[in-house]
């Protein structure tokens, strides 16, 4: 009788372990010798003792995992560009060896954090000056940055790099927090901005480019050939940009010509809001999507009638079209 070995449970949970760290890596890089080099810094930064950041050179991750030194160099800008690590040269000459910080976006990999604090992605300018700092630092930026706060000075009572890279620092988060703010500004006033439209019977949709397309129902239904509610040519575009394509006010304005005919007079005037939404968005976001056949030249005058459009980042202007 053939007998079978069954592993043991620690190895399977062993290897189990390994798989969900290899699957996160994979969401950040595709090389194998990048996870490598990855894995091989992770082990020699001392995380268990609060520290973030190690001090190896490229030879010496040369010797560790069995590759070139060139072979090293190059995983290390990988792992650079999908920002998992920052390095940084204290002495800008030959012999002396980079730091290298795993960044809280490399620790998700390592242990994922249920508050989403390690998933943080830190601009190069901020990681910069956490090289060599604490375990317990880079996280309290972290969560400040993405919280767009300032860390409090408990958090970074024990920051090493001095009063002017404290300076840069704080500077950076200071910073983030002034855009961070300013972006919530530009958002309950583009709210307002938005109701008051809808009041007034005036359909706002921001596009991809930073502009805001209004179109104005009252003069549409003035000009256009059947009735159609702006608010499905709204849906529409907005699960548009949703499939990931970018909507200029030119592009927008001609495919609600395109959205308005479909609806009235198209293949989806006889179905249901959302699914007429869904089929729509899904055929004009295609690369083989030209025009519906049988569109009139009313359609695209009747929209270019009712519609205007203003930049956000400047003064209300409207562009009439």
């Amino acid at each position: 009788m053939t007998t079978h070995h069954q592993p043991e449970p620690s190895i399977c949970a062993t290897a189990a372990h390994h798989l969900q760290l290899l699957t996160r890596v994979r969401q950040h890089i595709a090389s194998v010798a990048s996870a490598v080099v990855f894995f091989a810094l992770v082990e020699n930064t001392p995380l268990d003792d609060g520290e973030s950041t190690t001090a190896l050179s490229a030879f010496e991750l040369a010797s560790l995992t069995g590759m070139t030194p060139s072979a090293v160099q190059r995983a290390l800008n990988n792992l650079r560009m999908a920002g998992l690590i920052a390095r940084h040269q204290l002495v800008k000459q030959k012999g002396c060896v980079s730091l290298t910080l795993i960044t809280p976006k490399g620790l998700d990999i390592i242990t994922p954090s249920v508050a989403g604090v390690n998933s943080t992605s830190l601009p190069a300018s901020v990681l910069a000056e956490l090289v060599g700092e604490s375990l317990a630092t880079t996280q309290a930026c972290a969560r400040a940055w993405a919280e767009g706060t300032l860390p409090s000075s408990i958090d970074l009572a024990d920051y090493r790099g001095g009063a002017a890279a404290y300076e840069r620092l704080m500077a950076l988060l200071r910073a983030n927090v002034e855009t961070r703010t300013r972006a919530l500004e530009q958002a309950i006033a583009d709210t307002e901005a938005a109701k008051q439209a809808e009041a007034q019977g005036r359909v706002t949709v921001p596009l991809s480019d930073g502009s805001m397309l209004e179109l104005d129902s009252a003069k549409f239904a003035e000009v256009s050939p059947r009735s159609v509610d702006l608010a499905f040519v709204k849906d529409v575009l907005f699960r548009v940009m949703a499939r990931g394509h970018r909507l200029t006010p030119d592009l927008a304005i001609r495919l609600a010509g395109e959205i308005c005919y479909s609806r009235a007079a198209g293949f989806v005037r006889d179905h249901a809001w959302e699914a007429g939404v869904a089929v729509l968005a899904s055929c004009v976001t295609r690369p083989t999507w030209t025009k519906p056949r049988s569109i009139t030249p009313a359609w695209y005058a009747s929209v270019a009638k009712c519609s205007s459009v203003r930049n956000l980042s400047t003064a209300p202007s409207d562009v009439v079209h």
